[in-house]
């Protein structure tokens, strides 16, 4: 586990069957599977450096959001 990501996950270990006994297959399925976990790590690192173009489109949707549940009261 990353140390930058340990926030975001409940333990520092990954885990993850490969369901084989065949050590080439083993090594082919746990390639695949870190494939995907760098993906979700870059994931969540890009997710965390907001542009101000990101703020400005999250307070707009969040104030539309807001006026529709206004509306639905009034």
């Amino acid at each position: 586990m990353p140390s930058d990501l340990r926030d975001h996950f409940p333990s520092e270990d990954k885990k993850v069957l490969l369901q084989t006994k065949d050590e080439a297959v083993a090594m082919r399925r746990l390639n695949f599977e870190l494939q995907k976990w760098d993906a979700e790590f870059a994931d969540i690192r890009a997710r965390r450096h907001l542009t101000d173009e990101d703020r400005a489109v999250a307070v707009w949707e969040h104030y539309e959001a807001r006026l529709l549940s206004l509306s639905a009261i009034i």
